[in-house]
């Protein structure tokens, strides 16, 4: 793609407005990265992605939970202020508009810049890939491994 994708350039504009670096992980460093997340997250391996592909969310394994969260998209900071803090976390767009991997070195930091970011589907992983929580543009939030716990709070505050 040649011209970034309006809510991608936002989201890197709100990370620089906060002074917030990212290490943006490129080439083999983020397909190494992105072929541990489909084996670990995803029922099948690794996922080419093409334009007007399904979400990666169309692919969680039986062991990802979800639930829907009505009007959440106009105050996504309700539940994302509940989320707590956790160091060296991944986050990744749907492939098929990024295939950049952004590393940040807490979790705090990037929930911070989405609740200044337009909605749009997500996902945040940590580096050993023991929890994941993805949020689908469409109100459902979806957990794995730790995640699962905030994914509980957040459904019986909603």
């Amino acid at each position: 793609m040649n011209t970034p994708i309006y809510f991608i350039t936002d989201f890197e504009e709100v990370c620089k407005s906060q002074s917030i670096f990212t290490d943006k992980k490129t080439g083999i460093q983020r397909d190494k990265i992105f072929t541990k997340f489909c084996l670990t997250f995803l029922d099948i391996p690794l996922l080419s992605k093409q334009v007007d592909s399904p979400p990666l969310w169309d692919f969680f394994t039986n062991d990802i939970t979800g639930v829907h969260l009505p009007n959440a998209s106009s105050c996504r900071e309700r539940f994302l202020d509940l989320i707590p803090n956790k160091e060296n976390v991944y986050f990744i767009f749907e492939p098929e508009f990024s295939k950049d991997i952004y590393f940040f070195t807490s979790l705090k930091q990037l929930v911070d810049v989405l609740k200044d970011c337009y909605n749009f589907n997500f996902y945040i992983f940590d580096v050993e890939f023991s929890f994941l929580l993805s949020w689908e543009a469409y109100e459902t939030l979806f957990a794995y491994g730790e995640a699962k716990k905030w994914l509980k709070q957040i459904d019986d505050i909603w």
